[in-house]
């Protein structure tokens, strides 16, 4: 088994025991929650930083992470030769339980009675620039005004 692979399960199983989801994982380790997926799929191998990370985030020690991903190695190699099934204890089946709701943020203060900027177009081929803008275009004579 590849490292990547071993370190996964070990961060997705403890992901679920702390009942924390890959978005709260990574907001708490200041990851994204994509790479979070990856991590736990063995798709990236984390740097020792984003295993210091991950393991703050999980109120663990990086060497706790590292010694369970080098077990589930060393236990899956000793399995395989032997024929035997992933530990019960390694295998992740069951889904969490609901995940506890975050605190909604502080609301923020209400802006004074001040104008509100207009915001910049959202097409720039449309926008104008300001100086096109200004200029008055002229306008073709009417047929009146011809016969005058």
């Amino acid at each position: 088994m590849q490292v990547a692979t071993a370190f996964g399960l070990v961060l997705r199983r403890r992901r679920h025991q702390a009942r924390r989801t890959q978005e709260a994982l990574g907001f708490e380790a200041e990851l994204q929650r994509n790479f979070i997926s990856e991590l736990e799929r063995g798709l990236k191998i984390p740097s020792l930083g984003t295993v210091c990370q991950l393991a703050r985030a999980l109120g663990c020690s990086a060497a706790d992470l590292v010694s369970e991903a080098e077990a589930v190695m060393l236990g899956l190699q000793a399995a395989r030769g032997l024929g035997a099934a992933l530990p019960q204890s390694l295998a992740v089946h069951e889904a969490p339980a609901p995940y506890a709701a975050r605190p909604a943020p502080a609301p923020t203060p209400k802006a004074s009675r001040s104008p509100q900027k207009t915001p910049a177009p959202a097409n720039r081929k449309n926008a104008q620039p300001k100086a096109q803008a200004a200029v008055a275009t002229p306008r073709a004579k009417s047929p009146q005004a011809k016969r005058r």
